[in-house]
């Protein structure tokens, strides 16, 4: 007997269909992954953006500090700060979004709000 098909993503399968109030269940986008899945909505299509910008300056740092700089390998030249700062830049503004993170509590201050202009000024180049 062959086994359903399951979602690389979620893990939902041709059984257990995702469902959401907002689209119903999902439906197969694909052989690997449902519809909710690949088609995310707008918080986690920025939310993966945020999460890929940092584990490239995570994976870049972690290749410094084992290599260094060497002739075999790209000299270190990744403007971690800059792809820090636009990771974050995307996690406020995801928070400040109608539902934001399911996890946070508390709206966006206006502290969160003078954050996010002057991540956008260093960005510009402007700081």
């Amino acid at each position: 007997m062959a086994r359903p098909r399951t979602c690389a993503v979620c893990g939902c399968t041709e059984d257990a269909a995702c469902h959401d109030e907002l689209r119903g269940n999902c439906w197969w986008e694909g052989d690997r992954l449902c519809s909710h899945c690949a088609q995310p909505d707008g918080r986690r299509a920025r939310a993966l953006v945020a999460a890929g910008q940092l584990a490239e300056v995570v994976a870049e740092l972690l290749l410094f500090v084992r290599e260094g700089d060497q002739d075999i390998f790209t000299p270190f030249c990744m403007q971690p700060g800059d792809t820090t700062a636009e990771a974050l830049r995307t996690i406020l503004r995801i928070e400040a979004l109608p539902g934001g993170f399911k996890r946070t509590t508390q709206p966006v201050d206006e502290d969160a709000n003078q954050l996010i202009g002057a991540l956008d000024r260093f960005l510009e180049g402007k700081i």
